[in-house]
């Protein structure tokens, strides 16, 4: 039976194509991703909604906070598409080798460590509101949250699969491989 690290000497190993594996990637996700954002600032400073000298873009006047949301979010996506390009391209990989040595991924074991975090952080939010009554207030905006709630559904998972697949599953065996004889 193959080990996680065993998964670090699949595809193309030579030095220069882990670099340009991390330079797309890191390139599809700081570059790439941040046009949107940029896209988005840009159009409402000519919409007449922000001035240039702003300093921080959660205290911008007139940005809408779903569409600063999805912008930021899309860096994510562009994240994904780099390590995916990366991963299949230039290491010769695929995809499932980032996070898996069996031949296909434990969805049930995934979703039960989803429902396992999930059950703990809403106990602690639970608990803190009991203990700090004044740090939560009932704002629900319908007409607002439904479209987000959604958004927030698709976006997050992709986000947070993408740090995980960069950070820990290629880094992590990368270093493994390192320490390998």
């Amino acid at each position: 039976m193959r080990t996680y690290l065993d998964l670090a000497r699949q595809g193309r190993n030579e030095w220069w194509r882990h670099v340009l594996a991390v330079l797309l990637m890191l390139f599809m996700w700081q570059i790439v991703g941040a046009i949107p954002s940029a896209f988005l600032l840009v159009w409402n400073v000519l919409d007449g909604g922000l001035s240039i000298d702003s300093t921080s873009i959660s205290s911008l006047p007139g940005l809408d906070t779903l569409s600063g949301f999805i912008a930021l979010m899309l860096a994510s996506v562009f994240f994904l598409c780099g390590i995916f390009l990366a991963v299949r391209f230039i290491l010769r990989r695929s995809m499932r080798s980032l996070v898996t040595p069996a031949r296909s991924v434990d969805w049930k074991r995934a979703f039960q460590g989803f429902g396992i975090w999930f059950l703990l952080v809403a106990l602690m939010s639970v608990l803190e509101a009991v203990l700090f009554p004044g740090r939560y207030a009932w704002t629900l905006d319908l007409p607002r949250f439904i479209p987000f709630i959604f958004l927030a559904l698709l976006l997050i998972p992709l986000q947070t699969s993408a740090e995980e697949l960069f950070f820990r599953a290629y880094l992590l065996t990368r270093l493994g491989q390192a320490g390998l004889p």
